[in-house]
Formats: structure tokens, C-alpha cells, sequence
């Protein structure tokens, strides 16, 4: 069932299991999560990602690729090196929801629309 619903048991997982009351208890905590605060390990991590904090409007105006043709080589290519790095840090970022979230199912679900939902 770890192998099905999570990316990967880790140590402590099937005593977790056992401790909730067994699969179907433990898939509907998965399920309902009580709370859905980030550990405070991982909202430590992810503060380091400066685009995670913006909003779409701002995201829009810092890195949109609008009016490159009116600008000089190098900063289209300034532009596209930012581009990168927004890319660069929501790909870490998710990377590091993944592997540290208590709640395995969900990031289950999020790979599996994100992957439905996108091609790059």
C-alpha cells in the first residue's frame, strides 16, 4: 500500500500505519488531513525560494517575456536566464514538498495532475 500511495516508504511509515489504525485509517487521514501547516523544516526550506512568495501579477510583470523583441540581446537574454530561474526554483520547490510532506497521497495526486495537466 506505501509502495501505491506515497512516492516511497521511509523508515518509521509502516509503524505509522499500524499506529493510525491500519490502511484504511491511515488513507483517510491521507484523505482529511487535521491540519495542512507545512513542517516547519520544510517552510524553513522554501522560504530560500524568493518567487515563492510572489504573487501572479508580480510574477507576471518580473518575468514575463512581453516586449523582448524591443530589447537588446542582452537583456533578452537576462530575461530568459530570470525565466530559468523561476523554473528552477518551483521545480525545487516541489521536489522538497514531495519528499517532506506528511502527506504522501496528496503529493501523489499533485505529480499525477501535473503530469496530466503538462507537457514541457
Amino acid at each position: 500500500m506505501l509502495d501505491r500511495l506515497t512516492l516511497g516508504a521511509r523508515p518509521g511509515d509502516r509503524t505509522k500505519v499500524q499506529r493510525s489504525g491500519g490502511p484504511s485509517a491511515y488513507i483517510q487521514a491521507q484523505l482529511n488531513p487535521p491540519n495542512a501547516v507545512e513542517p516547519a523544516s520544510l517552510a524553513r526550506r522554501l522560504r530560500d525560494f524568493s518567487t515563492l512568495s510572489l504573487s501572479p501579477v508580480e510574477l507576471f510583470e518580473q518575468y514575463s517575456s512581453r516586449g523582448n523583441r524591443d530589447r537588446s540581446q542582452a537583456m533578452r537574454e537576462a530575461a530568459r536566464r530570470r525565466q530559468t530561474e523561476l523554473v528552477q526554483e518551483a521545480l525545487q520547490s516541489r521536489v522538497r514538498r514531495a519528499l517532506e510532506s506528511e502527506y504522501q497521497l496528496q503529493e501523489v495526486m499533485v505529480d499525477f495532475w501535473i503530469n496530466h495537466f503538462n507537457v514541457f
